[in-house]
């Protein structure tokens, strides 16, 4: 006679719970799932309760009074992604930021964060996603890159970056998306970006490229969409690159 064998049951997951400051609201959290999309969750003060399966994002309401420092009262691994965009943050405010080593999305986007301050970001190592664009960064604050091997996306618009940084950029192995509208790169510069085997997404609109550049990105044969309006690329340059690039959809 066989035996049947207990059936266990199966909990469901259970919902994370993340401390906040009770003083004050950090700003408004939102619940991202495995797809991207995102919900707004509430205000992040107190005790936030994270659904199953799902991270946490953070747009930090930054105060002058307190800078970052209430972010020292936040679990390193509570946070998945965080924004700045647009505020006073400065760079010595960053200093703190190395201890949320759980984050992967950061957007310091039109901020006055400089070299200095994209130094302290070194720890952060799973990092995928970062948007410096509209800061004062330059090829030499791009140093940074080489702790943070996992990004997948890096959005340097309107930046100081030259053709100097773009060799930095290349030794991203696992870069897929790369914008560097309204920056200083030139036709010499782009060789390097051959380096960069698995980029899909290139933006490089309103800079100093042409036709002779596009014998470069020709070469880059993982490309999907090619930015190039307000470039000095001419009509003959763009049918000449579709002969090499006929699967990229190229925006000029």
């Amino acid at each position: 006679m066989v035996k049947a064998l207990p059936i266990t049951e199966q909990r469901p997951p259970e919902q994370r719970k993340v401390w906040f400051p009770e003083n004050r609201s950090l700003g408004e959290l939102y619940v991202v799932d495995s797809s991207g999309k995102s919900e707004f969750l509430g205000e992040a003060t107190g005790l936030i309760e994270v659904p199953p399966g799902k991270s946490l994002s953070l747009y930090y309401s930054f105060d002058p009074t307190y800078g970052l420092s209430p972010l020292s009262q936040v679990s390193p691994e509570a946070l998945a992604s965080i924004s700045f965009l647009g505020s006073d943050i400065t760079d010595e405010e960053l200093c703190g930021i190395g201890r949320l080593v759980g984050l992967r999305e950061i957007d310091i986007s039109c901020t006055a964060i400089g070299d200095y301050g994209v130094a302290h970001l070194a720890p952060l190592v799973r990092l995928t996603k970062l948007n410096l664009s509209s800061t004062k960064v330059t090829d030499q604050g791009l140093t940074v890159l080489s702790h943070l091997q996992h990004l997948e996306e890096l959005v340097l618009d309107d930046t100081h970056i030259g053709d100097g940084g773009l060799s930095l950029i290349a030794q991203l192995p696992r870069l897929k998306t790369l914008s560097l509208s309204f920056t200083r790169v030139t036709n010499k510069g782009l060789p390097r970006l051959k380096e960069v085997g698995k980029l899909e997404r290139l933006r490089l609109n309103c800079t100093r490229i042409g036709d002779d550049g596009l014998t470069h990105v020709a070469r880059m044969k993982s490309l999907k969409e090619l930015w190039v309006r307000s470039t000095d690329v001419t009509y003959p340059g763009l049918v000449e690159l579709t002969k090499w690039l006929c699967d990229c959809e190229i925006i000029r």
